[in-house]
């Protein structure tokens, strides 16, 4: 290898074996061989058109209009919309990691004030 080679390689963060394995892998298979292989895992239980809908539906409607009774759209209010629209059972953490994937953060509610005169109160 040139040394503006190896110099292009570190500067992308890769070590000088990681670019001889993929000459390798070129040479035995050609581009084919360097291509990106499938992530193994579980299939995921929203197809991209359900995303597209759920990220819409939380975007730009008010959960209020699903008759949840409030208007935030918690991991709670999103399970069950995911729950009733695609009937898809989902856990409370996998809806917070599909709306991270979705670059959104689930709302909380706000806890209610508590004064030493009047105990806890509630909004109304």
């Amino acid at each position: 290898m040139h040394k503006a080679e190896v110099l292009s390689v570190r500067d992308l963060g890769f070590s000088r074996p990681r670019m001889y394995e993929w000459l390798a892998l070129y040479r035995e298979g050609g581009l084919g061989a360097l291509r990106a292989k499938p992530v193994p895992g579980a299939k995921p239980k929203l197809d991209g058109k359900a995303l597209d809908w759920l990220y819409r539906t939380i975007t730009l409607s008010n959960p209020q209009q699903f008759k949840f009774e409030f208007a935030l759209s918690t991991r709670a209010t999103v399970r069950e919309l995911i729950r009733t629209q695609f009937k898809v059972a989902m856990s409370e953490v996998s809806v917070g990691r599909l709306l991270r994937k979705l670059g959104l953060s689930p709302q909380r509610p706000l806890p209610a004030p508590f004064t030493p005169e009047f105990g806890p109160q509630t909004y109304t």
